[in-house]
């Protein structure tokens, strides 16, 4: 896959390099870039299945971009949840991360995705970044 190339690397790498630039307008801008390609999967029934700030790139214009489509599913083949690691459970809903095994993911976990990452966006910072441990931060958002 071939992709524009991202001048100011990920979203995290941007707010953390970059904070003097990144005023409450760009983020409001990067959101809505953000919310406009969900929506465009949505549109053409596809489930990203990773929404977080290192899939999201930002070009020389200071747009938002997703990437890292390694993931993503039809809505309708076989999205089962995907094991976990720390980076992406911080992001992952709350019904992914209960035992059962056969929970479909959807649209419905990109959008709670989706609001963490605005919360990283408002805050500029990991979302649960105090907590390395996955049992910690799956007790927390259960």
């Amino acid at each position: 896959l071939v992709s524009e190339w991202a001048e100011y690397g990920n979203l995290r790498e941007y707010y953390t390099n970059y904070k003097d630039r990144f005023d409450i307008r760009l983020k409001l801008r990067m959101s809505l870039d953000i919310a406009r390609g969900l929506n465009f999967l949505r549109a053409v029934e596809i489930v990203h299945h990773d929404i977080r700030a290192e899939n999201i790139l930002i070009t020389l214009h200071e747009t938002a971009k997703l990437a890292n489509f390694k993931c993503s599913r039809s809505l309708f083949a076989a999205t089962l949840k995907q094991s976990q690691n720390l980076e992406r459970v911080r992001y992952c809903a709350p019904e992914l991360l209960e035992s059962a095994h056969n929970f479909k993911y959807d649209h419905k976990c990109e959008v709670y995705s989706f609001g963490i990452l605005l919360w990283e966006i408002a805050e500029e910072r990991t979302p649960y970044e105090q907590y390395k441990d996955i049992v910690k931060i799956v007790d927390l958002v259960r």
